[in-house]
């Protein structure tokens, strides 16, 4: 999505400019990207819209947290390996980065669970728990014990 800005607007009114276009009333939060989309810096609702002019800019809608003071945000960034033509590989970024807003008193196992939750809908299930997943009335209760399955209790790949 492209957003005309004059010289003289600021960070503040370009959120303002996205919201009126998304029509959407919730918070805009946006970051300045490094080469191989990586978040450089948040930028300030007061920076004038000139000194962005080479910038690549990456915008996110979010619902602000309730305690915003304990709450930081995490970057994922989605990557695929990948080859060259002469045979050496690398990591290619799919998309720019996926924010999730974490408590700092949550734990990381409930990052990683939000995380996989996020992710469900594309995962490809073993039959057996596609299975369960399909009969279940509560989903919610299920995708946490396919959770705990799968990261909690499993020793798969653990070194013997």
């Amino acid at each position: 999505m492209k957003i005309n800005a004059s010289n003289q607007d600021t960070v503040a009114d370009i959120k303002e400019k996205l919201k009126s276009s998304m029509e959407t009333e919730n918070e805009i939060i946006i970051y300045s990207l490094k080469r191989r989309n990586n978040l450089d810096e948040r930028l300030d609702d007061d920076l004038r819209a000139i000194k962005l002019e080479d910038e690549k800019l990456v915008a996110y809608e979010y619902t602000p947290p309730a305690d915003k003071k304990k709450t930081t945000v995490i970057p994922v960034n989605l990557t695929r390996e990948s080859k060259s033509m002469f045979g050496s590989s690398g990591v290619d970024d799919i998309c720019e980065p996926i924010l999730f807003f974490h408590h700092v008193d949550d734990s990381c196992t409930e990052l990683r669970k939000k995380i996989f939750k996020f992710f469900f809908p594309l995962i490809t299930l073993p039959q057996q728990y596609q299975e369960v997943y399909d009969k279940a009335e509560n989903k919610e209760k299920t995708i946490d014990q396919i959770y705990e399955t799968f990261y909690q209790k499993s020793d798969h790949g653990a070194k013997k």
